[in-house]
């Protein structure tokens, strides 16, 4: 389908790509493609690629996710970049759109066994992408080309994300954890700058 952005002249057509059953633990793993283009000339902007974790939707007898090697990140990082959240930052980051009960409701939290409502993953995201354009990109989100990053923890609205960055071999490997808890909460990631 394709959908009109209205914060962004720009269309956006998502795809499903695969569907990965993860048997054993009757979870399946939902590979997406959006392309967004300018709506003005049709040229374009980026292409993202998600994967959503779902529960109780395997065993359907489909092909296993394929195995990744995550790069080993040892001594100290290259760089460091911190950005505290608010208490309120998961109501707030709501007006994006995402209404999930879970970053909000006290009741659903307790169902989904966290201590309290949880901040959006793409708020994670955006934080991280955040610190890495502040640090590397000198502001200009436009010499970020490629950010790529698996989510392995929630993070709890007012936490501090601690992004740390290690450079390899022309790309920064990095991973962003909570310093109130010394949590990484987004691991395997990796960037490439222009």
């Amino acid at each position: 389908p394709t959908h009109m952005s209205p914060n962004v002249d720009s269309n956006l057509h998502t795809r499903v790509i695969y569907c990965f059953d993860r048997r054993q633990s009757k979870r399946a793993i939902i590979e997406t493609e959006t392309k967004v283009k300018l709506k003005k000339d049709d040229s374009p902007l980026c292409t993202l690629i998600s994967k959503t974790f779902a529960r109780g939707d395997g065993g359907f007898g489909g092909k296993d996710v394929p195995a990744s090697t995550p790069v080993e990140l040892s001594g100290k990082p290259d760089l460091t970049h911190e950005i505290p959240t608010s208490e309120d930052q998961a109501l707030i980051f709501r007006l994006s759109g995402n209404s999930n009960p879970l970053h909000s409701d006290k009741k659903k939290k307790k169902m989904a066994g966290y201590p309290k409502p949880i901040l959006h993953g793409l708020c994670s995201y955006g934080i991280a992408c955040r610190s890495l354009v502040e640090t590397l990109c000198e502001k200009d989100s436009k010499k970020l080309k490629r950010f790529d990053v698996r989510f392995s923890s929630p993070v709890f609205p007012g936490e501090t994300i601690i992004t740390e960055m290690w450079k390899q071999d022309g790309l920064v490997h990095f991973q962003s954890k909570v310093k109130e808890r010394d949590k990484v909460v987004l691991k395997n990631g990796v960037c490439e700058i222009s």
